[in-house]
């Protein structure tokens, strides 16, 4: 995307450990920007998604904050893919440009890297044309389930299930790093790519 930095695509699955990357890749010098949090962000009340989510869905995804109840939302969309496409419909331009102008921000103030944290990232989806590199960080279905009961208090059955409901995989990544032994073996592999692109 830009000549003076290196913009990279990090995403996973639920407790692969892509946020564990994302914080190794910010200690060499990277920018980080976290999707989830400009998700929440354009979302806020008095911001135009807010709005239009409001008047889609309904205030009882209101919470008693007055905010988005992520949750609620999460529920009404979840089963539903029409209800779903109508809320990325909403949410899907505010989140690239919102994005966009991070990524402006972060090169214009002189960043090496900007790493864009993601769950779901692709070549052909919303942040896809932004980055240079698309890295996927994967763990074993074991090590993931092991990772949700423990972070969620679950027992394995239900931690099962949550991975099974949260999964979905990128076809279209161009690295893969595999974080089932360890955070040194991760932090050897980030510094490989590190040293690779920068």
């Amino acid at each position: 995307m830009s000549e003076k930095a290196v913009i990279i695509g990090l995403c996973g699955n639920v407790c692969a450990g892509k946020t564990a990357a994302a914080g190794m890749f910010r200690d060499l010098g990277a920018r980080v920007i976290d999707a989830d949090e400009v998700s929440r962000f354009v979302t806020k009340p008095g911001k135009p998604a807010f709005e239009r989510i409001a008047r889609r869905f309904g205030s009882g995804v209101i919470g008693a904050d007055g905010e988005i109840d992520r949750g609620k939302l999460g529920s009404e969309v979840f089963s539903d893919e029409k209800k779903r496409r109508a809320l990325e419909a909403i949410t899907h331009p505010e989140i690239r440009d919102e994005i966009a102008a991070r990524v402006e921000k972060a090169v214009s103030s002189g960043a090496r890297a900007v790493v864009i944290e993601a769950a779901l990232l692709s070549r052909g989806g919303v942040l896809g044309g932004m980055v240079d590199h698309l890295v996927l960080v994967e763990a074993s279905e074991e090590k993931k389930i092991e990772r949700i009961a423990e972070r969620d208090k679950l027992d394995e059955a239900e931690a099962r299930k949550r991975l099974k409901s949260q999964e979905g995989r990128n076809p279209d990544y161009d690295f893969v790093i595999e974080n089932s032994a360890g955070m040194e073996s991760l932090r050897a592999e980030i510094g490989r790519l590190w040293k690779k692109w920068l």
